[in-house]
Formats: structure tokens, sequence, C-alpha cells
């Protein structure tokens, strides 16, 4: 990967993206953030939450997109968003936590789980109607929770048959930064002191034959913590 080291470089106009001089020639942006999270705590029933409480590395260009990640309601879609990543590569029982139980009632299963599976900050583009190329950063924490309450039965043939609601979620948990125009081109990356605002997923719920199997955040962390994001500089 080359440096861009024209002064007044912007990050993202033009691409490649991930490469700025922002303060020429005083500091150089290697291309990469480190995202800090504080404050996040494990519940009493698992223990996957402490493993955001760390530094993490995002790269340009990585982590994943999809349907998993929300965009911001004013993001200019004639603009490619620019992405810095990382997908998380630890033992699934390091960042993740299941919990089974039975209704003896109904005989019913009832099952959660949650994973941290990657992170991914993005910067768009806004369309607010003023010709400003202002940014809006967003920290997307990826994760994966399932809730579901479902049963074993057979069928005519007397085959073992699953029967059930099984739901999934993933795609509200991030942090938010809308830089002021003003910020912009002159500084092109973040720092410490940029303060993120914080959005949390709502409760998931499955729900079959009267029986109610609900799940939150809150429920698998007893503390949800805030984030520092800030470019890496050599």
């Amino acid at each position: 990967m080359s440096l861009k080291l024209n002064v007044g470089c912007n990050c993202c106009a033009p691409t490649p993206c991930c490469v700025c001089n922002p303060v020429f020639p005083s500091s150089l942006y290697t291309g990469d953030f480190d995202v800090t999270f504080t404050g996040f705590f494990n519940s009493i029933d698992c223990d996957y939450c402490e493993f955001l409480e760390n530094t993490f590395t995002l790269e340009c260009s990585g982590g994943h997109s999809g349907y998993c990640f929300n965009l911001p309601a004013d993001y200019d879609i004639t603009e490619i968003p620019c992405h810095w990543g990382i997908t998380f590569t630890e033992d699934a029982d390091d960042r993740g936590c299941s919990i089974s139980d039975y209704d003896y009632w109904t005989g019913y299963n009832l099952d959660s789980d949650i994973t941290w599976t990657d992170l991914m900050l993005t910067r768009y583009k806004i369309d607010n109607g003023v010709d400003d190329p202002y940014p809006h950063w967003r920290l997307q924490v990826g994760y994966v929770m399932n809730v579901s309450v479902w049963e074993t039965v057979l069928d005519d043939d007397g085959n073992p048959v699953i029967r059930g609601t099984f739901t999934q979620k993933c795609n509200d948990f991030y942090y938010d930064f809308p830089m002021s125009s003003s910020a912009f081109p002159a500084r092109c990356t973040l720092t410490s002191s940029d303060i993120f605002t914080q959005t949390t997923p709502a409760s998931i719920t499955a729900t079959y034959g009267g029986v109610t199997n609900t799940n939150s955040l809150s429920d698998w962390c007893s503390s949800i913590g805030s984030v520092d994001v800030e470019a890496v500089l050599v």
C-alpha cells in the first residue's frame, strides 16, 4: 500500500480512501484506526461481553458489509463509502454465549445465543441538500443474536421434525459521530476527543405455542460501554 502525501489530501476523495496525511507533514496516517472499548462487563450468565474490553486495529477495506449493517438515513447514495474493519477469528466461546432452557409444561425448548462477529468503521458522505462534503462516521459492532422456541415432533411416517419459531437480528448496534463541516477537510481522520453516540439493539422475541422467549443485549451484558476511535499514526 502506497502513502498519499500531497498537501491537502482528503480521505475518501479521490480513492483510495484509506490513505491520508491529515496534518502534513507533522504526522503520518498509516491507513488504520484503533478502536478502544471501555465499560463492557459480563452478566451473571455469560462471560463474553468483556471480549470487547480491548483495543482493536481496523484495517482499510476490512470487516463485513451487507444486511447486518445499518446506513445513516441521510447518506449520499451516489458516493461509495469508505470502510475500515476487522473480522474476529478468536474461538467463538470467547466472544459468544448461549443459554438453553426447557419448559416442562409444554415440552418446548427455549434457546438463546449471541456472538460478536466483527467491527466496521465507515465514513459516509452526507446528502443534506448543502454542497458540503463533511462526513458521517459510523462504527458498527457486528453481532448475531438468535432466540427460538421449538419442539421435536413425529411426522406421519414417524420421522422426527423440528417445529417452532426462530428469530435472528444483527444490524442495530453502532456508534455515530457526525463530523461538523468546519472540521473538513483540514482534518480527515479521527481522534480520541471525537465523541461517538451509542445505539444499542432492541430486544428480540420468539413465540411458539403461547410460549415466549425474549432477550436483549442487556441480558447478555451487565454494562454496555463507550468507545474511542483514533487514526493510527507513525
